[in-house]
């Protein structure tokens, strides 16, 4: 199983393959990412509809920069409710300290406060987005001021009062129902082996530890994936979201997407789309998703024949896309260590 101890061997493995099998282990991914951020378990439940259908960008920046001061702040001070919990989890803070592309800037680091002014300077998020967002976390009770850490996470709210334990748990069955697919795909074409399989977890009956490390995960995935978004100044998160929703496979078909096909969907291993059922599938309103449909179009991520959609040779990977060969293998990295980790009981 696919755990600490190999976690180097398969990183390497999937380092050295070519440029276009690494291209369509991305597009693997890719395709199920617009689905993490849906907030489709929690319909009729007052205060999830608060955030809407979909955690929207600018919605989730501040609170998963507010949870990791949060669990920073309570790991490394002996005083703190949680400290114990969280130094049995494991958690990447190292990581987060020294990323080599993303830079955060965590307050608590450095015995000073979690303000809206340092949450905006990390996330690049304007200074009244993120004021306006942070007063309905607070008033839900999810962040409160204090005297220490400035804005913190109430892990009250997340532990015992279980707030979101619906859409955190199936956010953490969604993604790993698509690491699985990805890694036994790449098991089938030879790349890794069967001792690299990712366990099958059923994430709804963690115990309360594991939740709590899982948590922590699930919201670096989400601000690492904004900011790489963020980052490369090509797409927006709603066209990440419609480009994701795009990228539609037929069933298991992706364990040949390594064959030599000239045309992937004359070969039924892509199926074309609509706006209608990106609309449906992303939870972005019509028109929303046939006004950026169409600025994607102009930048030849997508083409439309009569009422269908289809992703462009550039989305492929048969038209070059120049990037920096370390932001390849920092985003492998850290997609395989948050598998890893969130994969692995603390218990």
């Amino acid at each position: 199983m696919l755990g600490t101890a190999n976690l180097s061997e398969v990183e390497n493995i999937l380092a050295t393959v070519s440029k276009k099998n690494g291209h369509q282990m991305f597009l693997q991914h890719m395709s199920s990412f617009s689905e993490f951020f849906l907030n489709i378990v929690s319909l009729g439940e007052d205060i999830e509809e608060t955030f809407g259908l979909r955690a929207a960008p600018q919605v989730l920046p501040p609170i998963s920069f507010t949870i990791l001061n949060s669990y920073i702040y309570h790991k490394e001070h002996s005083d703190r409710v949680y400290h114990d919990e969280l130094n049995n989890i494991q958690f990447p803070i190292n990581e987060l300290k020294n990323h080599p592309i993303l830079n955060f800037q965590f307050p608590v680091l450095n015995n000073k406060k979690n303000t809206i002014a340092t949450i905006s300077h990390n996330t690049k998020v304007p200074k009244e987005t993120i004021r306006k967002w942070i007063n309905q976390w607070v008033k839900l009770g999810i962040i409160y001021k204090d005297k220490d850490i400035g804005l913190a996470f109430n892990f009250d709210s997340a532990f015992k009062e279980k707030l979101f334990f619906k859409y955190n748990t199936n956010f953490m069955n969604r993604i790993s129902k698509n690491w699985s697919a990805l890694i036994d795909s790449l098991i089938v074409q030879g790349f890794l082996k069967d001792e690299h399989q990712l366990p099958k977890i059923n994430f709804k009956n963690m115990s309360e530890l594991y939740y709590i490390q899982n948590l922590a995960i699930q919201h670096w995935y989400y601000l690492l994936s904004l900011t790489y978004i963020q980052s490369s100044n090509y797409v927006t998160y709603n066209e990440a979201c419609i480009l994701s929703s795009a990228l539609f496979f037929y069933g298991d078909k992706t364990t040949d997407f390594a064959s030599e096909q000239s045309d992937l969907y004359a070969a039924k291993i892509l199926r074309p789309v609509n706006v209608s059922s990106i609309s449906e599938s992303t939870a972005i309103p019509l028109e929303t998703v046939r006004r950026s449909i169409g600025k994607m179009i102009k930048k030849n991520l997508l083409r439309k024949e009569n009422n269908d959609i289809y992703v462009t040779d550039l989305v492929l990977g048969k038209t070059e896309i120049k990037m920096a060969s370390n932001v390849g293998l920092t985003f492998l990295h850290d997609l395989l260590n948050i598998a890893c980790i969130m994969h692995t009981s603390p218990d």
